[in-house]
């Protein structure tokens, strides 16, 4: 049960991620690339206040292989065709995910690019994702976004 000064202390930390949105690349291999900011102190904090389990990550996944489903399946398995990186371990303050090597035929190929957090009491896991929202499109639960929605 949470009591009020843990309450209080909760609505008085710093974010604990914060998406820095996206860049590209338009030289040599054409990438992109989203980048966060990760307040440790504040990750401890929040640990320390509910009790549960803190993990992080990147994601990436195309649409044409995610379809409807979640990146991570109610059993904790990311889903087919996507590539799931834990970076909780490093204790970062801030990271990035890129792809790079796009082909012209490629460019407009749409993908679902992020972060995840992981939460779990030991009974219940939870999944959030971060995703910067200013390019793409939102389809379902995620922000799709291609290398020429970026450059333009």
């Amino acid at each position: 049960m949470e009591i009020p000064s843990q309450r209080t202390q909760m609505s008085t930390l710093n974010a604990l991620f914060e998406c820095q949105g996206y860049s590209a690349s338009t030289t040599g291999d054409a990438g992109i690339a989203v980048g966060y900011k990760v307040d440790n102190v504040a990750v401890d904090k929040y640990t320390e206040l509910t009790g549960k389990e803190l993990s992080y990550g990147v994601f990436a996944v195309a649409q044409s292989k995610l379809g409807d489903s979640n990146i991570f399946d109610e059993n904790g398995n990311a889903a087919i065709g996507s590539i799931v990186a834990d970076l909780t371990e490093y204790n970062f303050t801030s990271f990035e995910l890129k792809i790079a090597g796009f082909k012209e035929d490629k460019k407009d190929a749409l993908l679902a690019l992020g972060a995840y957090v992981e939460l779990t009491d030991g009974v219940t896991t939870e999944y959030s994702y971060m995703q910067a929202d200013d390019k793409g499109e939102k389809t379902g639960n995620y922000y799709f976004v291609s290398y020429n929605d970026i450059v333009k």
